[in-house]
């Protein structure tokens, strides 16, 4: 039995007002995920919260099982459930503004062709949003881009990928093929994460925040400083791609760079104000023919288009994907992966006189 099994023993026999203070839950459960025990990681950090709530009902002022239902949310994206928030319908510009769409990838290519570098970002919860990286990553090596910089990597994961010390989202099966194909294409991998640990300031809330995204841009910055020919895709979290900061407190990562290189990047949003945003008008146009991958939104005057919690120049393309169908036992956009191969087996084989089964095939993936 290991350390994290007996510490779960200890706390699950020990649950008592202080019950579930010390354990770090994202800790615990990637134990469990770097041994390939995904579900198991999910199953005991629910027990977790559930002796966690019991141990705390009584004084609900002391009760939040916040930082359990995040662990719970994150772990149940790594084995591909939907994303597992429910939002309230709120308005959006989506229903009264005319937009149209168009397929994300060639879209992307064509505006990224001048580019040094492009931002991409994801919502760390919703794992499809590393399939489009994924799927442009061929077509950006083929227009000079040889660096690929993920939030998702440490240090030591630029130089050699061990899974024992592998951040988080690395062990999490769509991250981890993006980071297998880009290194079979021959990019570089960048961990550009800030490694500063400065303290919380209750004087001004949002250093320490200020402090992360400038130490990112910094660390990108300096990929330029030691190779000036240098073409950078990177992918990132939600809002470290934002142009342009929403208060006078701060910048983000994109914007931070742009001041200290100069360097205007071509930032693409897949983050919108509630994923159904554009769902409805997206199925109900001529791409819902489509096989699952997302689109570019673009406005009245066919020019790039915004979420409705956004403002012009927040970034520069917004990415809208339709709504999954199921197709041979598949989310359609899983099968719209690079490389994916289906293969038809036939089962008629397997009938015997005692079944009336018509013959028949099934997919192979």
């Amino acid at each position: 039995m290991n350390k994290i099994q007996l510490l779960l023993i200890f706390f699950i026999l020990n649950a008592g007002n202080s019950f579930g203070q010390n354990v770090n839950v994202y800790d615990l459960g990637l134990n469990y995920i770097k041994k390939n025990q995904y579900l198991k990681a999910i199953d005991t950090i629910k027990v977790l919260r559930k002796k966690y709530y019991e141990a705390h009902k009584s004084a609900p002022g002391n009760l939040s099982t916040y930082s359990y239902d995040q662990a719970i949310n994150l772990f149940t994206a790594f084995i591909g459930e939907d994303y597992p928030y429910k939002f309230k319908e709120k308005d959006s510009l989506s229903k009264h503004h005319k937009v149209s769409f168009t397929p994300a990838i060639p879209y992307i290519i064509n505006r990224a062709k001048d580019q040094t570098v492009v931002m991409i970002n994801e919502n760390h919860l919703i794992p499809k949003h590393r399939i489009l990286t994924y799927n442009l990553l061929q077509q950006f090596y083929n227009i000079g881009f040889r660096y690929l910089a993920l939030e998702a990597l440490t240090p030591e994961d630029s130089v050699s990928l061990n899974r024992d010390k592998a951040a988080v989202y690395a062990n999490e099966p769509n991250m981890a093929n993006l980071i297998r194909e880009a290194q079979r294409l021959g990019f570089r991998l960048i961990a550009y994460e800030s490694e500063d640990h400065t303290p919380d300031n209750p004087d001004f809330p949002a250093h320490r925040r200020n402090m992360r995204e400038l130490l990112q841009a910094r660390n990108l910055y300096q990929v330029i400083v030691k190779d000036p020919k240098a073409k950078i895709l990177v992918h990132a979290g939600v809002s470290h791609i934002w142009e342009q900061a929403a208060t006078s407190k701060g910048m983000y990562m994109a914007e931070y760079f742009k001041v200290i290189s100069g360097i205007d990047p071509l930032t693409i949003n897949q983050s919108v104000l509630q994923e159904n945003e554009f769902m409805a008008r997206l199925d109900g146009s001529a791409a819902s023919e489509s096989t699952g991958m997302p689109f570019v939104v673009l406005d009245s005057l066919n020019s790039p288009g915004i979420s409705a919690a956004d403002r012009k120049g927040d970034y520069d393309l917004l990415v809208a994907w339709p709504t999954p169908k199921n197709r041979l036992g598949r989310s359609d956009y899983m099968l719209q992966k690079t490389g994916t191969k289906i293969k038809m087996i036939d089962l008629w084989i397997f009938r015997t006189k005692y079944t009336s089964v018509p013959r028949q095939s099934t997919p192979l993936l």
